[in-house]
Parts: structure tokens; C-alpha cells; sequence
């Protein structure tokens, strides 16, 4: 059965996490089996690779981003905005404050949260004698972005992010301007395999899951004091499953076949946007083993296994992760 389809018929019995014993932490039983690329299930490394230690040579991507219909935003001279969008690859992300530093945050000082790589953000301030809030909303595609604006501009522009200051009167059109769309059987994705131990004398802070194949962002942070392990850099995750281990005996080797739980690319790429999030809750990270799929700070899909050692003193972590590079 699919790994969305048993992920809803979990979600659905047992609530919002996806469980391997439903109720009273039936998933956290302590039993720490790190999660090894090449045994459980799990596809192992080619050989060589990992002993030489070096990256392969980066190349050029040519994954598949969707097109998306204009979205025009017009301030009239009472500066009030209008905005004109259709298809579901634009998404309102609410008002925004802009500070004097130039920082973005909304009403309960929480920041403007980075996206990953396939999301642009688009940030319309409105200038004027009285300032208001500036709209904030995100554009689903890796795609360039083509941007005609009629009036009196200044824009500012960083990683994934465009910010607009407009004063009245003005119009601004957002359109594709990405490559057309390529046609036929997708090719094959180069596949980065990373085995990285979080502790609180483990030498890895901030980990990049495309470190082999030629990243260039982090993805994953772990606080060597606190044991807390976070999404960095617009990295999100999605489908996430809980699974109790197997502690094992004299006849039979401890922890359970990952093998048959792992989803694969296309699973992952069925997530809506909706349900991509950028952390992980106390409660997900509450399992002796979790498996979730994973759009990565540059926005490569793949997934993590995430072995947890809750008697370490902070909490401490094996991550497997396996990553479709396009």
C-alpha cells in the first residue's frame, strides 16, 4: 500500500501522527537501533564513495518546476491594495511589519519563515505618508520570475525573498518566465546519501543533505546543549511516521525492517503544499525511530530516518538521510 495512503489511514485512527502502536506514546518504547545505510532496508552507499570523502562533481539540474498564471498587485492613490492572482501556486502568507534593520515580522513578532529552494516570496511594502503592513505571499516554483512595475519603486532582493516598496499608483505583474516545461519520461536523479550522529560530542552542527552531490545549503541543526534538532535554511519536512523498534534476543537481531516503510520520491512529491511544515514538534521527535520525507533548503525531495537515543544527556540522534538530486 502506498506510504500516503497508510499515512492517512493512520492519521485518521490514531490522530495527527502516523504511529506503529496507536496511544499512550506506544511508538517511544527507549529502544535506540541506529538507522545504517545498507542494513535494515535501507540502500547503502556505493562503494568507495564514502572512504575517499570527496564530493562528485557537481552538475548542472534540470528538474521539473510548474508554470504559474500572472499575479498582479495594484496600489491606488489612497494606497489601497488590490491583488489579481489564479492558480493554487500563489499563496497569500499574511501582513507583515517591516523594522528599520529590515527585518519582516508579523503581528506576535514572529519573523517572516525562509522557504526552500523551488519557493520565491514576494513582499510588497506600500510607501506613503502613513505605512502600512506589507503583503507577503509565496510562489510554489523553482521557475524565474518576470517583474513589470509601473510608479515609483525601490526593491530589495536576497535568496528566495524579493521586497518591493511602492508608492501610489503603482502596478506590479509577477509572470513566468521559467524555461518551457519538458515533455516526456522524467530522467534519472543522482542520489546523495548522508549518515550523520548528533550528540553532544559529535563533531556535526549544521548538516547539508546535498553535501556529496554538490550543496550548497544546510538543512538540519543540532543544539549540542539543549539536544534540540531543527529544520534550517527553508527546509521542510512532511508525512512523518513514528515507529516502535525491536529490541532483539539471542535469535533474532535487534530493530525492525525499514525496507518496507521508506516512501519513495513520487510519494513525497504528492504532499500539497499545505502540508509541508519547517519543524519538527516535541511530539513528532517523541518515537523510537521516524521516517519522514523531505524537501531540503535548495528544494531536492527526499526523506530522513531518524534514530533516537532518548537516554543521552541531551537527547541524541542517527539520521539517515536519501536524497533525489535533479
Amino acid at each position: 500500500m502506498p506510504f500516503r495512503v497508510l499515512y492517512a489511514i493512520a492519521a485518521f485512527v490514531c490522530g495527527s501522527s502516523l504511529l506503529a502502536a496507536c496511544g499512550g506514546g506506544g511508538a517511544d518504547s527507549g529502544t535506540f537501533v541506529p538507522p545504517k545505510a545498507g542494513k535494515r532496508g535501507l540502500p547503502g552507499v556505493p562503494a568507495g564513495k564514502r572512504a575517499r570523502g570527496q564530493n562528485d562533481p557537481f552538475e548542472a539540474r534540470a528538474g521539473y518546476d510548474l508554470p504559474f498564471l500572472p499575479l498582479t498587485f495594484s496600489i491606488n492613490d489612497n494606497l489601497d491594495f488590490t491583488v489579481e492572482y489564479n492558480g493554487k501556486l500563489v499563496t497569500p502568507i499574511g501582513t507583515f511589519h517591516l523594522s528599520a534593520e529590515g527585518d519582516l515580522t508579523s503581528d506576535r513578532d514572529r519573523p517572516l519563515p525562509p522557504e526552500p529552494g523551488d519557493v520565491s516570496q514576494l513582499v510588497i511594502c506600500r510607501d506613503g505618508p502613513d505605512k502600512q503592513p506589507c503583503q507577503a505571499f509565496k510562489i510554489s516554483t523553482g521557475r524565474r520570475l518576470h517583474i513589470v512595475m509601473n510608479g515609483n519603486f525601490i526593491q530589495d532582493a536576497e535568496p528566495n525573498r524579493i521586497l518591493i516598496h511602492a508608492g501610489s499608483g503603482s502596478k506590479i505583474t509577477v509572470s513566468d518566465a521559467g524555461p518551457p516545461a519538458p515533455v516526456g519520461a522524467h530522467g534519472p536523479a543522482r542520489i546523495a546519501i548522508e549518515e550523520t550522529d548528533f550528540n553532544e560530542t559529535s563533531a556535526a552542527t549544521d548538516v547539508d543533505l546535498e553535501r556529496r552531490k554538490g550543496g550548497t545549503s544546510d538543512d538540519l541543526s543540532y543544539d549540542h546543549i539543549t539536544g534540540k534538532l531543527a529544520l534550517i535554511g527553508g527546509a521542510k519536512i512532511s508525512q512523518l511516521a513514528r515507529y516502535r523498534e525491536k529490541s532483539g534476543s539471542w535469535v533474532k537481531d535487534a530493530g525492525i525492517n525499514l525496507g518496507k516503510k521508506i516512501p519513495g520520491e513520487n510519494e513525497c512529491l504528492q504532499t500539497p503544499q499545505a502540508g509541508w511544515k519547517s519543524t519538527f514538534t516535541d511530539d513528532d521527535l517523541k518515537a523510537d525511530t521516524i521516517i519522514t520525507c523531505v524537501k531540503t533548503a535548495e528544494g531536492e525531495i527526499g526523506y530522513l530516518v531518524i534514530g533516537r537515543d532518548r537516554d543521552r544527556k541531551p537527547v541524541a540522534y542517527h539520521v539517515y538521510s536519501y536524497v533525489w538530486v535533479r
